[in-house]
Order: C-alpha cells, then structure tokens, then sequence
C-alpha cells in the first residue's frame, strides 16, 4: 500500500509538472511544422539494479531539461540534461548522492512514422536513443569528488498536445552506465 501511495503520488507530480513547449516558426509549404521543442520534467525514478552491500534507496526525485531539433516531421536530435538525488531509506546504510547527466540522443516521431494524425490530433508517442556522460556525486558517507560515468539511454515519451505550443509528457527511459569508478 505504501509503494502505491509513492507511485500514485509521482505519477500525479509527473502529470502536473511535465511539460513541453514548441518554438513556433512562420514556414510555408512542405515543412510547415516546428522545428525545435523544449522540454522540461520532474518526476520519480527507480534504480532497476542493486546497490552496494547494505545501501537501499527507495523511489527518488528527477529533473530533467532538454532541447530538440527535428530535422523533418520523423526523425531528430535531442540535446538533454538531467538531475537525480537519491539518498537511504528504512535500514539502510546512510548515503546521499547526486547524478548530474548530459546527452545526446536521436528521435524518432512514432506519430508521424505511424500516421497517428489518421485518428488522433493530441496524441504522439517519440522514441529516443542515445549516449551521454554523468557525474555521480557522493556527498555522504564520504565525498567522492564526482565519478565521470557513460552511458547509453532509450526510452519512449507519449505526449498528449494541450494547445499548439504546449504538450503533456511522460518519459519512460533507461539509462545503462559504463565504466564507472566508484559504487553507490
């Protein structure tokens, strides 16, 4: 009941602050759509893999900001930021870190490749994969002074459109780190 409660209430804070917006242009003809968008998220996040021996972490805050340029109405590029804050929780170990991410991802507009406009005109489905850099910063037990870490990411993002320049968000992704130093 407890993880329910967490899960309802992430979703809620996802809904009510995931939203993007779309840079308008005066284009005519074929290319009469837009071609940059910014994104901007809070959300929850789980880590899908243990951590060390003793530590736990329990569903955690994100933030995220990205900005898009969509070389036509199906494929893309998406520069992005990220924030995660994670800390201990019931018999844990205390810890507290924080996950600064950069990266670069290709997009595929599944709405258009699909032809989603045939029966819907607010609702859009992006694909997204890529690779990026991430500091991890352990602040407690002892300071690790940041552990430079690699990562690939992929993930779907449905979006319901609210007006011509406003999108409702979620964004389902996995981020998958190499060459790491240190253990969280």
């Amino acid at each position: 009941m407890k993880i329910m409660k967490k899960l309802l209430l992430g979703l809620v804070l996802v809904c009510c602050y995931s939203y993007q917006l779309n840079a308008q242009e005066n284009n005519t003809g074929k290319e009469n759509f837009d071609h940059w968008s910014i994104d901007l998220g809070a959300g929850i996040y789980e880590i899908g893999a243990p951590l060390s021996d003793g530590y736990n972490a329990d569903i955690l805050f994100q933030a995220s900001f990205g900005v898009r340029y969509m070389f036509n109405e199906k494929f893309g590029l998406r520069l992005g930021l990220g924030y995660n804050s994670f800390s201990e929780t019931g018999t844990s170990l205390p810890f507290q870190s924080n996950l600064y991410r950069a990266s670069i991802e290709g997009v595929v507009n599944l709405g258009n490749v699909l032809d989603f406009q045939n029966w819907t005109d607010r609702f859009n489905v992006l694909v997204h994969v890529g690779g990026g850099f991430s500091s991890l910063n352990v602040i407690e037990p002892t300071d690790n002074g940041g552990d430079l870490i690699t990562h690939l990411s992929i993930g779907f993002t449905p979006q319901f459109k609210l007006s011509n320049r406003l999108s409702l968000f979620l964004d389902f992704a996995a981020f998958i780190n190499y060459n790491r130093n240190y253990s969280a």
